[in-house]
């Protein structure tokens, strides 16, 4: 399903406001995403009546067609909720799945500086990415300097194709006058 997707079926730019969409669950699980819709209205309307629907309302563009349709975005809890009523396989398939969400949203962890080799293996890291970056900036500066000099160069060139057209319109214009030239 998640080809069919113009969007990112998972979002977590913070960990209070991580989700997962209706389109994620129905995939994970196997389940249709129309049935997963049904699932969810009826959990969440039970859980937080009528008006708590619009707070997990969301949408997506479909691929192919470019239609505009209906899905909800559930946070950890409510997305735990709807799928306990599944088959243990298909609840293990989503407690999975958060374990990756809220993996990806904390970000890498860092090193254990009291061990030696953990240590020594995060410098190196942060070393070869600082003379990856002072290399890149490198590139990127001796390649400004180059087209600037090339530009340079051309500008005399431009000059003279500048005044030759000049001088092409203005003998075309007097040829005018000239009878027989």
């Amino acid at each position: 399903m998640s080809n069919v997707i113009a969007f990112p079926v998972a979002s977590f730019s913070g960990a209070a406001d991580l989700t997962m969409s209706s389109l994620e669950i129905a995939e994970l699980t196997g389940k249709r995403h129309d049935n997963v819709m049904v699932d969810a209205h009826k959990m969440l309307t039970e859980l937080y009546g009528a008006g708590g629907l619009l707070k997990f309302q969301d949408t997506y563009r479909h691929a192919q067609n470019g239609q505009t349709y209906n899905c909800f975005r559930l946070p950890k809890r409510e997305c735990l909720v709807l799928v306990s009523g599944y088959s243990v396989t298909l609840r293990a398939a989503i407690v999975d799945r958060w374990a990756e969400l809220e993996a990806k949203a904390a970000g890498p962890a860092l090193p254990n500086f009291a061990d030696p080799i953990a240590a020594a293996e995060a410098f190196i890291v942060a070393e070869r990415g600082r003379r990856e970056a002072t290399a890149q900036a490198e590139a990127e500066r001796t390649l400004r300097i180059t087209a600037q000099a090339e530009t340079e160069a051309l500008k005399p060139v431009a000059a003279v194709g500048a005044l030759a057209v000049s001088h092409t319109h203005a003998l075309s214009q007097l040829g005018r006058f000239l009878p027989g030239l």
